[in-house]
């Protein structure tokens, strides 16, 4: 028997199934509404065709909200995807003593030499 993982699959699978889901469902209004434009395109009566442009804002409207809400439900699906990190991943993360920094950049910053006087300033100023 397998052991199992030390993480929640389903803090994942719940995001990940409503993406999917939103994903899925949001193609319908937008073909709605793209219907709705191509029938006022082709209407003749002057009401229904001057009415086409309200249509096509809303399409348009409809295309940016949508599109945002899947990315948002998408980031956050990716968001909890689980992580089992292993021993070996542990040791690796380790830095060994050679690997810690520069002495020089890890060692307190003093005071700016050019700015002290002590340095004379770049010919060039």
């Amino acid at each position: 028997m397998p052991v199992p993982l030390p993480v929640d699959r389903l803090a994942h699978r719940r995001p990940r199934r409503r993406a999917r889901l939103l994903t899925a469902l949001a193609p319908f209004p937008a073909v709605w509404f793209a219907l709705q434009v191509y029938r006022a395109a082709r209407s003749d009566e002057p009401d229904v065709h001057a009415r086409g442009a309200w249509w096509f804002v809303h399409l348009g409207l409809y295309l940016v909200v949508a599109a945002w809400v899947v990315a948002r439900a998408w980031r956050r699906s990716r968001a909890a995807r689980p992580y089992t990190q292993r021993i070996e991943d542990l040791g690796a993360a380790r830095p060994s003593g050679e690997a810690r920094g520069v002495p020089e950049l890890d060692a307190a910053s003093g005071r700016h030499r050019g700015l002290t006087g002590q340095v004379e300033p770049p010919r060039r100023w």
